[in-house]
């Protein structure tokens, strides 16, 4: 809803997801996406270190 804008958890597939993105390959097999959400933000939800995206940018550090 307009008020209810919020996520407080989510699940994938049945598993806790602590973070706000997915892989596309984690739904193609009729995967199941389920959000709890609410009128308050949920600060603690997807902040983990281990909740940041991966970089599609490799690179590599060169010691001199």
């Amino acid at each position: 809803s307009k008020s209810n804008k919020y996520i407080q958890s989510a699940t994938l597939n049945g598993k806790v997801l602590n973070k706000s993105w997915f892989a596309h390959e984690e739904l193609i097999n009729g995967g199941t996406l389920k959000l709890e959400m609410s009128n308050k933000p949920n600060k603690q939800w997807g902040t983990d270190k281990e909740a940041l995206p991966p970089s599609s940018i490799n690179y590599k550090v060169i010691n001199e």
